[in-house]
């Protein structure tokens, strides 16, 4: 997978061997890049989007049938393996080490080429956001809340369509945050004010609704607040990314 192109060998390793297992280490192998060099997390995700596209068979031997395709085999690994990654928080520092921050990266890059369900990480998003609620040491809720942050900054579209996610209480949460001074980290701070670009997007999204049949025209300016608001929230987020481990 460290070629320019890995997806013509790939589907070759496939068709010779076409089991789940062969998905398992395709997909461990894709979180064990990511996590070593995470500014390759786009093209290490583009690749498996064409393995997607391939719709081979693969044999399952039971666990999802006796046969399926590889896009619902990839998204059963992928859930397994970075839904239990994401759920152990073992480093409370804010570094390119810690597993939960390059995880949460990953997750959300994921979640955002449709490689996986969202459903797997709205729990992780919950435990950032509402660590006062969970066991764990008070020296991890400054990554619990940054992971959250980075899912949210990236793929928070996708995690707003879930049915447990509820946009006010998110924002009423990140404005929590950001009063008790849970983050320290300077580019960490950068990162949490995604919150006020949030609330610039839900309301001009209200605003838009209630004038949708009065005034049609006001739907083409929406979309250019929208589109900046996209590539804000991305910049926010990748300031981090880039100081903290690129």
């Amino acid at each position: 997978m460290t070629e320019p192109d890995p997806t013509s060998k790939l589907v070759e390793l496939i068709r010779a061997h076409p089991e789940l297992s062969t998905i398992t280490v395709i997909a461990v192998t894709y979180i064990d890049l990511a996590q070593q060099a995470p500014s390759l997390v786009d093209k290490l995700a583009d690749t498996l989007v064409k393995l997607k596209e391939t719709n081979i068979t693969v044999r399952c031997g039971g666990r999802l049938g006796d046969t399926t395709q590889i896009a619902r085999a990839l998204d059963w690994e992928l859930d397994e393996y970075l839904g239990s990654d994401l759920a152990a928080v073992k480093d409370a520092s804010v570094s390119p080490s810690n597993e939960h921050l390059t995880i949460s990266l990953l997750s959300a890059t994921t979640m955002k080429y449709s490689l996986c369900n969202p459903d797997v990480f709205i729990d992780a998003v919950n435990r950032g956001l509402h660590y006062e609620r969970f066991d764990y040491d008070v020296a991890k809720h400054e990554v619990l809340v940054l992971g959250a942050c980075i899912q949210l900054s990236i793929s928070g579209s996708y995690l707003r369509s879930q049915h447990d996610f509820d946009a006010p209480q998110v924002l009423d949460a990140l404005e929590k945050i950001k009063n008790v001074g849970v983050v320290k980290h300077p580019q960490g701070q950068r990162l949490l004010e995604v919150r006020n670009l949030v609330i610039f997007y839900l309301t001009r999204f209200k605003i838009w609704i209630r004038l949708r049949f009065n005034r049609p025209r006001i739907m083409l300016p929406m979309v250019g607040k929208f589109c900046f608001l996209s590539n804000c929230t991305r910049s926010i987020c990748f300031r981090f990314l880039f100081r903290l481990f690129l």
